[in-house]
This record gives C-alpha cells, structure tokens and sequence, in this order.
C-alpha cells in the first residue's frame, strides 16, 4: 500500500494532460451517511411528526427539521461541529486524494454531493484535506443563524432529470465543471443542455467520477468512452450499471478502498 508519506508524481511525458476526478461525499469519501451521524447525538428517537417530513417533503427539507429539532434541546452548532468531525474515511482515501494533490498541474478535484456545504468542509478540514477542494465543492448551502440554528437549503431545484434529487442533478453539475465558459451560473438555463453527456468540447481529458449510489448513476451516463466510473463494490451504483450496461460509454472500475482508486488512476495518468 502506498505510504501517505512518500507519493509519487505523475511522469513527465502525462504532464500535458488534464483530469477531473469528482467525487461524491457519503459512503465514497467519508464511510458513512453524514447527514444521519449527527443522529446519534440524540439520546431518544426523532418526533413523529419530524419523521413525516420526510415522505411528505423529502430528504432535504427533512434535515432542515432535524437541525430545527437538535436547537430546540440546546445542541449548539459547535457541539455539532466537533460531532461531525469523528465522521469515519473510507481505508486509503485519504492517501488517494494526498497523491491527486501531489498531481494538482494535471489534476483537478471536485466534490458533488447531496451533503452540505457545512458538514463537508467540516470533516475536510479535521482530516486535513480541505485544500483538495479549494474552490469545487458543490452541495446544498447550509449557514448557521443568529440563533446557533443550522439551516440547509437545495443547491437548485432540478425540473430536467428523472434519474436525479429534486435537489441537486449531478450529471447538470459535471458538466458546467468540464464545460466552464458555457455559463457561470449553477446550471445551464436550456433543459436539452442539461441532459447532454460530454462530448469534446470538455475541458478535460479524462474525467472519472467517484461515487456509490443511486444520485451518481446521472453522471455515470454522461462520461465519454475515455473517461472512468469508479463505482465503490457492495452498493447500487454497481447493480445500476450492470443493470444498464449498454448505457454506459465510460470505462468502470469497482473499488473497495482508496488505494484501488489510487493504484487504477497511476494507470489513467500514465496512459
């Protein structure tokens, strides 16, 4: 296994190239739900009528109540935060991502996620890695009000992609990542553009998209034939593109830990 001490950097003849490696958050860089660790600050279950939010609203408006929920019995967002940072990497991710940042002339790396934009940073920082993402977070705003209370709301309102949150579409996001001089705004105005794969126009050479689950199967379907999915083994986005396997024009790679990831893209940047 690669020492987190010693990462080599890509040879110079791939110094030319440039790749985009984004990941999901949950369960690919983090080994858990983030959003539902914070649970277990509580000594007894959620309210009933705080569980109904969620098959009545959804998943984000659900959270948004338990943040309601953990400031009305006085957990201050400070208790949350030193809460959130024991949320647990997955094995070899943090040497992964220290080797992509030892390639940062050829390499850059971004986060989408169905997180937020509080906890993600949170936990960075704790294991020293927010720097890897300066700039390339893209997840649900999350802020802190006069009160100590959290709030969270959608990083915009998807009316395009049947496969996608209400809150956020991946596969929208992956592309104004690769296509940057389009539009600057979060996504595209023309519902045809967001459903577009990426063709070669891209900024990037090669694009791998990291993730586990359901919301990543969107931006599996809109890589190249000379891009990756590295799918994490044991969850769905494995039995989703097995499952529609003709749909999928990128190269997959399943991985259990980091260093499968770190070993596959010494093979990508040296190609």
């Amino acid at each position: 296994m690669e020492s987190a001490k010693i990462l080599p950097r890509a040879d110079t003849a791939a110094r030319n190239k440039r790749i985009l490696v984004a990941f999901d958050f949950d369960h690919t860089i983090v080994n858990d739900n983030s959003d539902t660790f914070i649970l277990s600050l509580l000594d007894t279950p959620l309210p009933e009528e705080i569980e109904d939010v969620r098959g009545e609203k959804g998943w984000t408006e659900y959270m948004d109540a338990i943040y309601g929920h953990l400031h009305s019995l006085g957990i201050s967002t400070a208790a949350i935060h030193q809460h959130q940072e024991r949320v647990p990497l997955v094995e070899g991710v943090k040497e992964f991502l220290e080797f992509l940042s030892t390639n940062k002339d050829i390499v850059d790396c971004a986060i989408i996620s169905d997180a937020n934009g509080l906890f993600i940073p949170w936990i960075l920082e704790a294991h020293h890695l927010l720097e890897v993402f300066t700039g390339r977070i893209h997840t649900n705003p999350a802020w802190i009000d006069d009160t100590d209370r959290m709030h969270i709301a959608f990083y915009h309102t998807n009316t395009w992609c049947e496969l996608s949150a209400r809150n956020i579409c991946k596969g929208a996001v992956l592309r104004r990542l690769c296509y940057p001089n389009a539009q600057q705004e979060d996504v595209p105005s023309a519902a045809e553009e967001l459903l577009k794969p990426l063709d070669d126009g891209c900024l990037y050479d090669c694009v791998i998209f990291v993730g586990d689950g359901q919301n990543d199967y969107c931006p599996s379907l809109r890589l190249r034939p000379q891009d990756f999915v590295f799918a994490r083994q044991r969850f769905q986005l494995v039995n989703l593109l097995k499952k529609n396997a003709e749909l999928v024009k990128a190269g997959v790679f399943t991985w259990a830990t980091g260093y499968d990831m770190l070993e596959k893209t010494k093979t990508i940047i040296k190609r």
